[in-house]
């Protein structure tokens, strides 16, 4: 969570946050229970929620086209609210942060 809440800066795009805490879950996931087969990945995407979006917001990189592009850019002030989730052998953890860009 530190790492995703460290990006969000004025000028940050949104598409490329999101794809960064889902690559870094993974990351830290390969560290985990490396010797035993163990079933682990992503619970729940990276999420970030601007302003009166209320939850949940995950962009695929494939949809974003001109218009989302310019709207997926942090600017100062933005309400930014993060989800994200991880699973191990079965059991979930799920976190959330809000922070001001």
């Amino acid at each position: 969570m530190k790492k995703v809440l460290d990006k969000i800066i004025p000028g940050a795009n949104i598409v490329e946050i999101c794809a960064f805490g889902d690559k870094e879950i993974n990351e830290e996931l390969k560290k985990v229970y490396a010797k035993k087969r163990i079933e682990k990945g992503i619970a729940f995407p990276t999420c970030l929620s601007v302003n009166e979006i209320c939850g949940h917001y995950s962009p695929m990189v494939s949809d974003a086209n001109e218009k989302e592009k310019n709207t997926s850019i942090l600017k100062e002030g933005d309400v930014v609210k993060v989800d994200l989730g991880v699973h191990i052998d079965g059991y979930i953890a799920l976190v959330a942060h809000t922070k001001v860009a």
